[in-house]
């Protein structure tokens, strides 16, 4: 009988764990829908708060911020001319005999401090406000002219996948550019709808020279942000940080493990057929990498070259 009741107490221990860790799981997935879904409709609405707008510059001034690198070399060209412009008390005291050396050597210190203060704050100024060239961008647009040239009909049909993936490594190239990362830090995609309607998407380009997985198509459709901004609008949108949609904003479309924070999504219509075929999605490693002005410059040098991939499908 004993063992009979050890038995019984066991399997009952055992079910209520079961059921706490079922419970546990349903109402921590019913938190992290409840987060995808809010965070979405804030996105599509496009109308945040002043304390989000704030919320995103900061975060964008931080992410944006000079990399210092300390290189040995670079200490005299960089010291010399903060030190001789803050070297005014030191030959005040020299010279005149005006003030002690204790103020001297204090007030030196104190000016080279302020004047290091300022080269930083200058850099990061420039690092996080500083546009495209002017000539730049006009080479850009040139290049989506001269790429629009190039219509589809003049274009055989086995060397269509080519040329849009020619194209999104160019797009690729432009957002590094405008964002001021590394190359290697933004990938272009291609995501198109398959079938008929809105129900199924497949990842079918990326930029020549991605090892990125395509041709697979994508799960957890209703959890994919350029799925919701295609059928939202044809307009171009950004995505500052996904870590913000909480865990289920962070899934790979393709089961991968992403490695990209912040997103620019642009939804594709076929020149032909007048209907929406899918988005470009330009993935970045930056968090808040396509914030302000800087989405408004690949807006408008991304359109031939959006253009071009219009009239290829």
């Amino acid at each position: 009988m004993a063992t009979k009741a050890l038995a019984i107490d066991a399997l009952q221990r055992l079910f209520t764990t079961l059921l706490h860790s079922c419970l546990g799981e349903s109402l921590g997935r019913k938190a992290e829908l409840e987060k995808f879904e809010r965070e979405l409709n804030l996105w599509l609405a496009e109308e945040p708060g002043l304390l989000r707008r704030s919320f995103d510059y900061l975060r964008y001034q931080w992410h944006t911020r000079p990399k210092i690198e300390f290189r040995w070399l670079k200490v005299p060209h960089t010291v010399a001319p903060l030190a001789l412009a803050a070297s005014g008390p030191a030959i005040a005291y020299q010279t005149a005999n005006m003030i002690t050396g204790e103020i001297a050597l204090i007030s030196f210190i104190a000016i080279l401090i302020l004047l290091c203060g300022a080269k930083i704050l200058h850099s990061w100024s420039e690092a996080g406000n500083g546009r495209m060239s002017g000539p730049l961008q006009n080479i850009w647009v040139r290049v989506g002219d001269l790429l629009n040239t190039v219509k589809s009909t003049a274009t055989a049909h086995a060397d269509k996948d080519s040329s849009i993936e020619a194209t999104l490594a160019l797009a690729a190239s432009l957002a590094a550019e405008i964002a001021r990362v590394r190359t290697v830090d933004v990938a272009a995609s291609f995501v198109r709808y398959t079938g008929t309607g809105h129900g199924k998407m497949k990842v079918t380009h990326r930029n020549r020279g991605s090892e990125r997985p395509v041709g697979r198509p994508v799960r957890d459709l209703e959890f994919l942000l350029g799925h919701h901004a295609c059928l939202h609008s044809a307009a171009p949108r950004v995505v500052a940080d996904i870590h913000r949609f909480g865990p289920l904003g962070r899934k790979s479309p393709t089961q991968g493990q992403p490695t990209y924070r912040s997103i620019f999504i642009q939804p594709v219509i076929s020149s032909k057929t007048k209907e929406l075929q899918g988005f470009i999605s330009m993935d970045c490693t930056v968090a808040h990498a396509f914030h302000g002005r800087r989405a408004d410059d690949l807006v408008t040098l991304l359109e031939p070259l959006k253009a071009h991939i219009e009239d290829m499908i």
